[in-house]
């Protein structure tokens, strides 16, 4: 039996509508993971989703539809504001079918993962070209203490987290400087 689920954001955005717009309906690679282009109403991206909504540049809506009931849809509503900045405001819903709660708090956690990563695209690298990567770790990097792992491999101390310096040393690459964000 399937549940209904509804989740809502709503994030200020260093960035105009138009922007916004352009990273949901293309070129997400910068931010999310590849999708196709979506051109329009009646668009087709990944798994055939319908496009339900196109005001370009403040209003997207798209639902893709399965077995069960199962159905999926994502709307952005985009507001322009003063100094260059937008408000968006994102609703996810549809009916889960197997492990509710899993997928729940899952698709509730990178809801503000995608949101987060999109406005650093937006404010940072809005139209600059992308190449989307992908690497798995070993089966470790999925164990419960896989984060704390990672901070201390990075240098992090135990209080330190967002603005904190960190530099990777990659076999084959020069140092690299960078900032947790």
């Amino acid at each position: 039996m399937g549940h209904e689920f509804t989740i809502r954001r709503e994030v200020t955005l260093s960035a105009t509508p138009e922007q916004v717009f352009a990273a949901i309906t293309a070129g997400t690679a910068g931010w999310m993971f590849p999708i196709d282009d979506v051109v329009g109403p009646g668009g087709a991206g990944p798994d055939n989703p319908i496009v339900t909504g196109w005001e370009p540049p403040h209003v997207f809506r798209v639902r893709m539809e399965g077995e069960d009931g199962w159905f999926n849809a994502l709307e952005y509503l985009i507001e322009a504001r003063e100094g260059g900045t937008c408000v968006l405001r994102y609703v996810h819903s549809g009916i889960f079918v197997d492990d509710w709660e899993g997928q729940y708090d899952g698709a509730d956690k990178h809801t503000t993962f995608y949101l987060h990563s999109l406005g650093q695209y937006v404010q940072y690298f809005s139209g600059r070209p992308v190449t989307y990567v992908a690497v798995n770790g070993p089966s470790s990097a999925s164990g419960p203490d896989a984060l704390e792992v990672l901070s201390r491999a990075l240098g992090l101390t135990e209080t330190g987290g967002e603005g904190e310096q960190v530099r990777l040393d990659i076999p084959g690459l020069d140092p690299i400087e960078a900032v947790v964000d």
